[in-house]
């Protein structure tokens, strides 16, 4: 029987174009590597000042031990940006950024889901838009706490995280920073934001949405008063909250909550209109505009 070439062709076109993503199993990345397929490690390890960059299209399919730097002193990335990293846990120590040496975790587009604890042992996390989705389980950190750093910055986009704890042992100087601020959504969860266990370091609140659930408590104190005390808005369980000073109970603020339990104020900027409230608004400006159609 004889066959149609150009119909041949035509069908080993589709299939390349329908072929799967190869799946890489390469857990060492000491050079900068764009992942826009579907990749899926089961322990990873970044160093050399590598840049490992989800782009759009991409899917990061990770479990067991992932270390942003591990074993040299230099200062290596994963940036998600338009792409996808998934983490399932697993190994001895989990998903760290940094460790004695530095690493960064940025999130600029995309999503990153992670099913279980993020560790910062020494480095930065940076969301300037995407998602952070750490649902069931606490970013940690301080870990090491010896003379390390660890900052939080979310000036764009969403992290969704059940609470921040410290955890760290070592020496006094160990300090972690959590800066929101711009169009920036910090919501914690069941956890809170912990005290730090009387180490260095502060909730830098300069701007964006806090939205807190109805049990996790911010025990960590905020920043220099007037500047990185201030948010733009405030949810609680979901609910917007009024504009205004809000403070612990018996704090003599305008607006207490036993969710704030650092002795510190907030201040709120704005008030975010419920739902209901601009259903109504759009209602009586449509009923508005119908009588004076009416008239005219």
């Amino acid at each position: 029987m004889k066959t149609n070439p150009i119909l041949s062709t035509t069908v080993a076109a589709l299939l390349a174009l329908t072929t799967v993503p190869a799946i890489s199993q390469a857990t060492n990345y000491n050079s900068n590597t764009t992942i826009s397929g579907t990749v899926t490690d089961t322990s990873v390890a970044i160093n050399s000042n590598a840049i490992v960059e989800v782009v759009a299209g991409g899917t990061w399919n990770a479990s067991g031990n992932f270390y942003i730097n591990n074993n040299s002193s230099s200062n290596s990335t994963v940036l998600v940006n338009g792409g996808i990293l998934n983490y399932a846990g697993g190994g001895g120590d989990g998903f760290q950024v940094g460790w004695y040496y530095g690493g960064n975790f940025n999130i600029s587009a995309g999503e990153a889901n992670f099913s279980s604890v993020l560790r910062m042992y020494n480095g930065d996390i940076n969301i300037s838009g995407g998602t952070l989705n750490l649902l069931s389980n606490n970013l940690q950190v301080g870990e090491y706490g010896d003379s390390l750093f660890n900052s939080v910055s979310i000036s764009g986009g969403t992290a969704n995280i059940r609470g921040i704890q410290y955890d760290g042992g070592g020496g006094a100087s160990g300090q972690y920073n959590v800066a929101l601020s711009g169009t920036g959504t910090l919501s914690i969860g069941s956890y809170g934001i912990d005290a730090g266990s009387g180490k260095p370091g502060s909730l830098n609140f300069s701007g964006g949405t806090l939205n807190l659930g109805n049990v996790g408590a911010i025990r960590r104190s905020f920043g220099t008063n007037g500047i990185f005390d201030i948010v733009d808005n405030l949810f609680i369980g979901g609910v917007p909250q009024p504009a205004g000073v809000w403070g612990g109970v018996g704090s003599g603020a305008a607006n207490e909550t036993s969710l704030i339990q650092n002795g510190d104020t907030l201040t709120v900027l704005s008030t975010v209109p419920e739902p209901s409230a601009m259903l109504l608004s759009g209602s009586s400006l449509i009923g508005l505009l119908a009588l004076r159609r009416r008239r005219e």
